[in-house]
């Protein structure tokens, strides 16, 4: 006396002293499914592709049973309802089931695909904008990079002329002083020409006036006097 415990043999003592083995032993040797005529059309018009819709229920069945080969012994058509036998019941779900089974392959199929060309149409537009926005960030990178290389040419070049520039000031500078009337002497000078007799003097001052010779100024030693000539006799 437990729940879900039950004993074989005594339950089918039960069921057959209740008469329900007899019962469905009955139902199966008779028709046990039954459907209105309305109702087996729409149930198994499905395997009948060749059934003409507006024709009467009872001859729509009469065409439908004939089409699928069901024999007569298997089938009762009556003025409401169609009865059938299991077999009869069990061949005609099994054809429509793979019927079904196949279109609804067909419809997954169909929808699938329209996914994956949605999600793939979606992937194109974000690639192209990738590649699009990559371009853009090409060319700015490629304007800015110009820019600068331009701006760096343009310092160098202006720092090799102002030291051109420089330098050729600097030359020019003892030149503007040696040729300028009064001007000090620069202090670039030799020393051997602040030590020359008569620096100081000007420009004006003549050695030979002072009784020196251009040999005793420039402090060479003179060659000596030529031998006097004999004086001839008379």
């Amino acid at each position: 006396r437990k729940p879900e415990l039950f004993e074989d043999f005594k339950a089918i003592e039960q069921l057959r002293c209740g008469g329900v083995i007899e019962a469905v032993r009955m139902c199966r040797e008779s028709y046990p499914s039954r459907y209105a005529h309305a109702e087996f059309i729409a149930t198994f018009a499905c395997i009948c592709p060749e059934l003409k819709a507006g024709d009467d229920p009872k001859r729509a069945c009469l065409a439908m049973v004939t089409s699928l080969k069901v024999p007569e012994a298997q089938y009762r058509l009556g003025c409401s309802l169609i009865l059938l036998k299991r077999e009869a019941v069990d061949e005609m779900e099994r054809k429509r089931a793979g019927l079904l089974v196949g279109r609804a392959v067909i419809l997954q199929n169909t929808v699938r695909r329209y996914l994956c060309r949605t999600v793939l149409n979606k992937k194109v537009v974000v690639r192209k904008n990738f590649q699009s926005i990559l371009r853009l960030q090409s060319i700015l990178r490629r304007a800015v990079a110009r820019s600068l290389y331009t701006r760096t040419v343009c310092k160098v070049m202006d720092k090799k002329r102002l030291s051109v520039q420089v330098g050729d000031s600097s030359a020019d500078a003892p030149a503007r002083t040696s040729s300028s009337p009064g001007a000090p002497t620069s202090a670039t000078s030799s020393f051997s020409d602040r030590k020359t007799p008569g620096w100081m003097d000007g420009p004006t001052r003549n050695p030979t006036q002072e009784g020196r010779t251009p040999a005793m100024y420039s402090g060479v030693r003179p060659p000596p006097p030529p031998p006097a000539e004999p004086i001839p006799q008379f």
